[in-house]
């Protein structure tokens, strides 16, 4: 925690508290402990076992982003409750900020791991009592050469930023706004990457029109594709093995199939796994003639083939767009094996 109550209720920053004087935890009265691991890192902690509203083990740099992030909507001319339990939701938002004539904001900085689940559940709290809310992430959860479904289940979407995430560095005091991100079968994910000093500047660079773009695969892109292929192929692992066998039973090129549907361009970054594995397998299933219900397919490729992304509204429908490229494309290659033989 960063604040406490003396003696007199009274609200006490840690870094004004004094070593050997009681503080109180702000909601349940019970004990805390002043602790000082540096210089730059002090705050108030419970007695085991005295509450359970408060998660403790807090790392310097959660506890320093917390105060940063306050420090900044301050300077915004908010009025800002660090730590501000909410009794409805028996939640307490890193920083409440309030905003005359608008709705109060919560900010989560999240460092931990979280579950799906309690994600949403946290979310939803938020919405119900009217609150706007946002996810600032810690730096264990930034962009490498892959998304990660950990780091995925945060991306919101923005007109003129397109997908992207908010990383915020306490240590250096910024924030790195990583947008535009997109994927490509078998190679990394590709991005751009801002950044800024305060909430101030963030809020500039939103309003600003960004000029990112889907981007197409240079011809040694695509030579490094099908060189992956290739290994791929050869090693015969997981969902590709699942296609070559497939194939086999059906007399079809497992490579030419696989390769007909790797993507020439760079995608919107809703697939988990590379996306020309469910086009193959949809695509085989179309060529084939068996029958199969399309909604019952969309539900499958969905449930096994796309990040969980509770703050992106259109991943159904891009879904949908390349599902029917896959049957409008499977058509035509379908007409063209008729018009060989």
């Amino acid at each position: 925690m960063l604040y406490a109550a003396d003696e007199m209720k009274k609200f006490v920053s840690a870094t004004d508290a004094k070593i050997n004087q009681n503080y109180y935890c702000p909601r349940m009265r019970c004990k805390a402990l002043f602790e000082k691991r540096s210089k730059k890192a002090v705050h108030f902690a419970h007695y085991k076992s005295a509450c359970n509203l408060f998660t403790e083990g807090e790392t310097v740099a959660h506890l320093k982003g917390k105060k940063l992030l306050a420090k900044w909507e301050e300077e915004l001319g908010y009025s800002v409750q660090p730590e501000a339990y909410l009794s409805d939701l028996k939640q307490r938002p890193d920083v409440l900020v309030k905003r005359q004539g608008r709705n109060d904001l919560a900010l989560e900085y999240q460092c931990a791991p979280i579950t799906p689940k309690r994600l949403v559940e946290r979310s939803n709290g938020y919405r119900s009592i009217g609150l706007n809310f946002f996810w600032i992430l810690g730096q264990k959860y930034k962009l490498g050469k892959k998304l990660t479904n950990a780091t995925a289940k945060f991306i919101r979407w923005n007109a003129s930023l397109g997908f992207y995430l908010l990383f915020l560095d306490p240590i250096n005091e910024k924030i790195e706004i990583d947008y535009g991100i997109q994927k490509a079968d078998f190679l990394p994910v590709r991005y751009l990457r801002g950044y800024v000093k305060s909430l101030r500047e963030l809020r500039d660079f939103f309003n600003r029109n960004h000029s990112w773009k889907m981007y197409r695969l240079s011809a040694d892109l695509r030579a490094e594709q099908s060189k992956k292929l290739e290994v791929r192929l050869h090693f015969s692992k997981g969902k590709i093995r699942k296609l070559q066998m497939a194939c086999y039973t059906k007399r079809i090129d497992a490579k030419e199939l696989i390769w007909d549907m790797v993507s020439s361009h760079y995608y919107q970054p809703i697939y988990s796994e590379d996306s020309c594995y469910w086009k193959s397998s949809l695509s085989l299933t179309l060529f084939s003639g068996e029958s199969f219900s399309l909604q019952s397919e969309y539900f499958k490729i969905k449930r096994e083939n796309c990040y969980f992304m509770p703050f992106v509204s259109s991943v159904d429908s891009i879904l949908k767009k390349d599902i029917s490229y896959v049957i409008k494309k499977s058509q035509i290659n379908s007409n063209y094996e008729k018009s060989e033989t």
